[in-house]
């Protein structure tokens, strides 16, 4: 009895060691994701300010030259009405750039708050499946007498990362995490782990009753 109590000790403490390197891991593989979104954020957010800077740039040159050309109009004088007319036409063709480069920045920023919002959404995902598998594993370990191949497979959890190049929302190729490739990665772990420990324990056994029989012998 004695010996079954000392292997359910050892055996408690192989779960129980298993269950904080579990959740040691499934804490790193939160932050290594977490810190990708945020770099990717970084970077988009750092393209689209230097997009605006350089509309913003082309405006004021535009505007500038603009000015420009009526100052010169205005000094020389518009006597003709071929003058008026070609001035009235490049004053047109610089509003149209001008209204062309308003449209682009409108969409630039429209495009970072749909990035923003899709980086919020992955985020509060990401978290959600993470809780979810926290709390299956830590379920799962709970049945001490139960086998790792008899526990139920849960739901697969894709988080689908933004490739480095284009705009927001698209990529080279969507690379998807599976957490639970990282749960049967770990499960395995802790199944060898144990294996290991049960051999441990039974060559133990073994040397302390190959010790007992030697004293016994030599007591005779």
């Amino acid at each position: 009895m004695r010996r079954y109590l000392e292997l359910e000790a050892s055996l408690s403490q192989c779960v129980d060691a298993a269950h904080s390197d579990v959740l040691s891991r499934l804490r790193t593989v939160e932050h290594g994701i977490q810190d990708t979104l945020g770099h990717q954020n970084d970077y988009f957010r750092c393209l689209i300010q230097s997009a605006r800077l350089e509309g913003k740039k082309n405006d004021d040159l535009l505007i500038l030259r603009l000015n420009e050309l009526k100052k010169t109009v205005m000094a020389q004088g518009v006597t003709t009405a071929t003058d008026s007319l070609a001035f009235k036409s490049r004053f047109n063709a610089l509003d149209a750039k001008l209204l062309l480069l308003d449209g682009q920045v409108a969409a630039i920023r429209s495009e970072q708050l749909e990035f923003q919002a899709k980086i919020a959404a992955d985020l509060l995902s990401l978290s959600t499946q993470i809780g979810d598998l926290v709390d299956y594993i830590r379920g799962g370990d709970a049945k001490k007498g139960e086998g790792s191949s008899s526990r139920p497979q849960p739901p697969p959890f894709n988080v689908q990362g933004q490739g480095s190049g284009g705009n927001p929302g698209e990529g080279s190729g969507p690379t998807a995490i599976r957490l639970t490739d990282i749960a049967d990665r770990i499960r395995e772990d802790d199944r060898r782990q144990m294996e290991a420990e049960r051999e441990r324990e039974r060559q133990r056994r073994i040397r302390r009753l190959s010790s007992g029989s030697h004293r016994r012998r030599r007591g005779h």
